[in-house]
């Protein structure tokens, strides 16, 4: 997460896209929210933050307590990243990555378990630390 606070517009972050022949940093941050059934996120990274991304997630109710989700995720790479892209099948992992990030995104909302109180921040609790 990129700040304390980290949610509704301008709420942001920073993670690793592991690949083979390639990891690259990527940051997203949402840029419209039109809640509950709506979010925008528009980021960027790679080398030199060269590649743009969008990433649209849409969810809709359904009969009863389901809700259906529904993920957009796209990236816009100049020319040399293209080719980067398509040597390390870059499209079939982000894939695989969304599947697997879906699944236990449903894992957690459906089970039993208790919730996590809250993410984790980087830099730590400054709340119960008492730092500025």
């Amino acid at each position: 997460m990129t700040r304390l606070e980290s949610r509704g517009v301008g709420a942001g972050a920073r993670f690793r896209v592991e690949q083979p022949l390639r990891s690259v940093w990527m940051d997203t941050a949402v840029t419209e929210l039109q809640a509950p059934h709506l979010i925008v996120e528009h980021g960027q990274g790679g080398r030199l933050n060269r590649i743009r991304t969008r990433t649209v997630w849409e969810l809709t109710e359904g009969p009863g307590s389901l809700t259906t989700v529904r993920v957009a995720d796209w990236t816009e790479p100049g020319p040399v990243d293209r080719v980067l892209e398509v040597a390390s099948g870059a499209s079939f992992w982000q894939q695989r990555g969304w599947r697997e990030a879906m699944r236990r995104l449903r894992d957690l909302l459906e089970s039993e378990a208790p919730r996590p109180a809250r993410i984790a921040v980087a830099g730590g609790n400054r709340y119960a630390t008492g730092v500025p």
